[in-house]
C-alpha cells in the first residue's frame, strides 16, 4: 500500500508540473515553431541528464542495454517525444482551449483500454467512478459551466492522435521497459527525439528551424525553465511512478 501511494503521489506530482505545458507552450509559439519549440526543449533536457548524473557513466548503461531495449526505447521516443508533443502543438495553433482541455481527456481513456487488452489490468468501481466525476467536472471547468458549446476544429484530430501516442508510450513502457532507469529513460527519449526532430525531418520534410530567437535572455531563460520543469522533471517523476502503479491507475491521474 505505501509503494502504491509513493507512485501516485509521485504522478500526481509530475501532473502538477507537466500542468504548466500548455502556458509556457503558448508564450514560446509566438516566437518558435512546434517542432523547433520540441527539439529545443529535449536537447535542454538530454544535456541537464547528462550534466547532473555524467556522460561516461550514462554512456556505459546505454552500451549494456540490449538491443530489444533499445528498439522499445526507440519506438516510445518517436511517439512521446516526437509524434505526441508535436501533434499536440500544431492542433494547439488551429483549435481552441476548451476543445484541448476536453479532447486530452481521451489519454487517460486510451490508456485503460490499451491496458486492459495488453497488461491484463482491470479498473476498480471506485476508480471508474472517481475518473467519470472527473471528467465530468474537467468539462464544466473546461466550458465554463456549460456556457461555452465546443466546436470542430481542424486541429482537434490532431490532439485525439497525439493522446493515443502518449497512451501508447505509457503502455509500452510499462510492459517492456518499466525495470529501466527513469533518467536513461528520459534521457534516451529525449536525445532521439532532438536527432529526429533536428536532423530527420528537416532532411525528409521542408523544415527549417530558426534559433535566432534564443538571442533574447527572457525567451532563452523560459525555455530553460520550460525544459527542465515541465519535461525533465515531469517526465522522471512520471516514469518512476509507472514503475510503482498499474497503468491504468497512472493514466487516471492525467485528469488532475
Amino acid at each position: 500500500m505505501h509503494k502504491r501511494s509513493k507512485g501516485i503521489g509521485m504522478g500526481i506530482t509530475s501532473i502538477f508540473f507537466f500542468s504548466t505545458y500548455i502556458i509556457f507552450a503558448k508564450v514560446l509559439l509566438e516566437k518558435f515553431n512546434p517542432e523547433t519549440l520540441v527539439g529545443l526543449s529535449q536537447l535542454i533536457s538530454a544535456i541537464a541528464i547528462l550534466f547532473f548524473y555524467g556522460f561516461l557513466p550514462e554512456l556505459k548503461k546505454i552500451h549494456k542495454l540490449p538491443s530489444k531495449t533499445l528498439f522499445w526505447l526507440t519506438i516510445i521516443s518517436l511517439l512521446a517525444a516526437v509524434l505526441a508533443p508535436m501533434l499536440l502543438l500544431n492542433g494547439l495553433k488551429v483549435t481552441t482551449a476548451t476543445n484541448t482541455i476536453i479532447i486530452s481527456m481521451l489519454e487517460p481513456v486510451f490508456t485503460g483500454i490499451i491496458a486492459f487488452f495488453i497488461l491484463k489490468e482491470t479498473m476498480s468501481r471506485n476508480q471508474l467512478f472517481g475518473s467519470i466525476l472527473m471528467i465530468i467536472g474537467i468539462i464544466i471547468i473546461g466550458t465554463k459551466g456549460i456556457a461555452i458549446e465546443p466546436t470542430f476544429n481542424q486541429g482537434d484530430i490532431l490532439i485525439v492522435i497525439s493522446a493515443l501516442c502518449w497512451a501508447l508510450s505509457t503502455i509500452i513502457f510499462k510492459k517492456y521497459l518499466h525495470h529501466i532507469a527513469p533518467e536513461l529513460i528520459v534521457l534516451l527519449r529525449n536525445l532521439i527525439g532532438a536527432v529526429a526532430i533536428f536532423l530527420v525531418l528537416p532532411a525528409i520534410f521542408d523544415l527549417d528551424h530558426n534559433l535566432t530567437p534564443l538571442t533574447n535572455s527572457n525567451l532563452l531563460g523560459h525555455i530553460i525553465i520550460f525544459s527542465l520543469f515541465t519535461i525533465l522533471i515531469s517526465q522522471m517523476l512520471w516514469y518512476k511512478s509507472l514503475e510503482l502503479i498499474p497503468a491504468n491507475i497512472a493514466g487516471s491521474l492525467s485528469l488532475f
